[in-house]
């Protein structure tokens, strides 16, 4: 499978989703699979990090965070096999009523083997990873959320 995508809505406001998800990516530990994450750079607009997905695979990302389009782009960097990005978007109404209730939370995971790489290492599913993610994100968004009430 070259991507993997997924959504969950989330019965939260955008703007606090946004601040979950932003902690969520600079966290040591995301969901089952992503481990040893740590922030090595800072810049205007994002952030660079190091993490290990599944035990595994260790990257290198180049995090964006476009706040005002309320997308994050990470950027595959220095991957020896793959190349490609993770793409996480926030999509909700633009009424102001319904905008403060109910936010679709949307990821695709896009990397896929560097031109010449005839074969890669079999690692774990890239829709398991995401899932797990995306469902990780949820339930801290949850306990932000009953924190707030």
């Amino acid at each position: 499978m070259i991507y993997a995508s997924s959504s969950l809505v989330i019965n939260i406001s955008a703007a606090s989703l946004w601040n979950v998800l932003e902690e969520f990516i600079r966290r040591p530990t995301q969901g089952n699979y992503v481990k040893d994450s740590v922030v090595i750079e800072n810049y205007h607009d994002g952030f660079k990090r190091s993490s290990f997905i599944a035990g595994e695979v260790g990257v290198v990302e180049r995090v964006f965070l476009l706040k005002d389009q309320c997308k994050m782009i990470m950027k595959l960097e220095g991957h020896p096999l793959c190349i490609g990005d993770t793409i996480y978007q926030l999509v909700y109404s633009n009424q102001e009523e319904l905008s403060d209730r109910r936010v679709t939370l949307c990821a695709v995971l896009t990397w896929r083997m560097r031109p010449g790489v005839i074969e890669a290492p079999v690692t774990i599913d890239k829709q398991i990873i995401l899932n797990d993610l995306l469902q990780a994100i949820s339930e801290k968004a949850v306990k932000e959320r009953h924190a707030l009430v």
